[in-house]
């Protein structure tokens, strides 16, 4: 029986394999890192970057009073084709009072005037001086998507368009916001903290170099 062998420890042969082994995964995960960054740089310059072609090529605007509230609220980014006609029960874009407004039509005089009026329950017909005609319109609005406004509504009312942000997000898309927020506190807290905790390499060097030269001589 050997007993240089039985009196060695379990696994003291494989502890230098072990502390190998030990930095793949750190390199595997920055790998993984660089790989997650470049993918997400790359999706955020794509949807940049179809974001602004689409914007470059539509007629839209972006909607920042609530007289359209539910069906299209503040926030909301509204695109606009021109038609030959009108019909009521539609929703249009049209020049009024020196501003652009887009609401329902739900009438058309015998003499042509247009009747327009908000979706909001708690708005009346609306009331313009001259009367809203069909050379005041500018077009139908065709698609509306909601939030898409908010970055043009930010800048140019951003307390406003906070409440509105948070009122429209719901009860889930709060619940998603704050774990979002907390998971990027969280990521930006470790991230900071093992940048400051010493490697062990760095641990295990002497901390008096003067001493161990004493020593010799």
């Amino acid at each position: 029986m050997d007993l240089t062998q039985a009196s060695t420890p379990a696994g003291a042969e494989d502890m230098p394999a072990s502390q190998s082994s030990s930095n793949a995964p750190d390199g595997s995960r920055s790998a993984m890192t660089r790989v997650a960054k470049a993918l997400g740089i790359a999706i955020l310059a794509a949807l940049i970057a179809g974001g602004a072609l689409l914007l470059s090529f539509t007629n839209h605007s972006y909607v920042y009073t609530p007289s359209m509230w539910p069906t299209i609220p503040p926030g909301s980014m509204i695109f606009v084709e021109h038609e030959p006609s009108y019909h009521v029960g539609e929703v249009i874009e049209f020049h009024a009072n020196g501003l652009i407004w887009a609401h329902q039509l739900i009438a058309i005089k015998p003499n042509g005037d247009l009747v327009t009026k908000g979706e909001n329950p708690a708005s009346r017909p609306d009331v313009f001086v001259p009367p809203l005609r069909m050379k005041d319109v500018i077009g139908k609005v065709v698609y509306a998507p909601k939030f898409l406004g908010f970055p043009q509504l930010f800048i140019h009312h951003p307390a406003y368009a906070w409440r509105w942000f948070v009122f429209e997000l719901g009860i889930v898309g709060k619940v998603i916001l704050g774990l979002a927020v907390g998971a990027l506190v969280w990521f930006t807290f470790t991230r900071t903290t093992k940048h400051k905790t010493p490697s062990p390499a760095a641990a295990s060097e002497p901390s008096h170099p003067e001493e161990e030269e004493e020593e010799e001589e």
